[in-house]
């Protein structure tokens, strides 16, 4: 598998609609260094205008379904440029 130009930035980039999906697991996440590489790596794709998606392992795993279902949504409000509800508000 070719790796994409924001690999390093993202487990799974789509870079036409600035959306990265993140799969966060323990063995690969729990060391402080791992942690810190984490915010500094979702840091530089906020302020590049990436929306990121954080899913655990068990999310995958247990609920894959709902994680499809949350992915196309972010998909769709880029593709459309609609902004998802405030967080209260109907």
């Amino acid at each position: 598998m070719r790796r994409h130009p924001m690999s390093d930035l993202s487990s799974f980039p789509r870079r036409r609609e600035r959306v990265a999906v993140e799969i966060d697991g323990r063995s690969t996440h729990d060391t402080p260094a791992a942690f810190q590489h984490d915010r500094t790596r979702q840091n530089a794709l906020v302020l590049a205008g990436w929306l990121i998606l954080r899913f655990t392992w068990q999310d995958i795993i247990e609920r894959p379904d709902e994680v499809i279902a949350q992915v196309r949504a972010a998909l769709a409000q880029r593709r459309t440029g609609q902004q998802p509800p405030k967080p209260g508000r109907r």
